[in-house]
């Protein structure tokens, strides 16, 4: 087999996606994402030989290694900024009771954000009723990547249009 063959045969055999929900259960779709970039990028070589012995083994340790090391590109990407929060989850919460903004701080920033295309408009304010960004791609079908993209850019317009008003 070819390495196209190959990974025709990786996308279209469902073994592959139960082996990432296994492992990731609710963070499978980006596991498995995460694990096809990889395979894309190992050569054509070393990819058959991997196929002629055992393509779902070699699979299945890098789902795991990926899943569970710290120091993984998947952990990185994903896992690390819900660790972050939850760690963090009761300053959040804190800071969230007792704002301390003047109103009109407030205001503007209400404005800007109504200021935005309305598909950013809306994810953002899906994220702010959520909280979470998994939940707002789990609710939507949206995937996560696309969803943090899209929060990220609108953090950065609101910042552009509030610094342009002060």
């Amino acid at each position: 087999m070819n390495r196209e063959q190959i990974i025709n045969q990786l996308s279209r055999d469902n073994e592959y996606h139960n082996i990432c929900r296994q492992i990731g259960r609710d963070d499978a779709d980006d596991l498995y994402q995460e694990l096809m970039l990889y395979i894309l990028e190992i050569p054509e070589e070393k990819l058959t030989r991997l196929n002629e012995s055992c393509l779902k083994c070699f699979f299945y340790r890098m789902a795991e290694k990926q899943y569970k090391s710290k120091t993984s590109a998947f952990h990185k990407k994903y896992r690390r900024e819900a660790e972050i929060i939850r760690e963090h989850a009761n300053d959040i919460v804190a800071i969230g009771q007792d704002t301390g903004i003047d109103e009109d701080v407030i205001n503007d920033v209400v404005a800007a954000v109504q200021g935005l295309y309305w598909y950013d408009r809306g994810i953002v304010e899906l994220y702010a009723e959520k909280g979470n960004m998994r939940t707002v791609s789990a609710e939507t079908g949206i995937p996560l990547i696309s969803i943090h993209g899209t929060v990220q850019n609108a953090r950065k317009a609101v910042r552009a249009k509030l610094k342009s008003h002060a």
